[in-house]
């Protein structure tokens, strides 16, 4: 099973892009760019994370972006 160890570079980097638009756009927030990397970096530490295929390294960023936007949530 791959691990975040495994993902692409592209693939990261789409990662990043899709965070940083959520971010700024869904929460409004004007470190959009800090938050999407706070986020990467929570799932880099996690070297025991496996995914079942490689396609779902982007849900589990999006599952771990709710720790870094609850502080811009209504």
């Amino acid at each position: 099973m791959p691990s975040c160890r495994d993902i692409l570079p592209e693939v990261w980097e789409h990662a990043r892009q899709a965070l940083v638009f959520y971010f700024s756009r869904r929460q409004r927030a004007s470190n959009a760019e800090d938050l999407a990397q706070e986020t990467l970096m929570a799932v880099w530490k996690r070297d025991d994370y496996e995914f079942e295929k490689p396609e779902d390294f982007l849900r589990v960023c999006y599952g771990w972006h709710r720790l870094f936007a609850g502080e811009y949530d209504n």
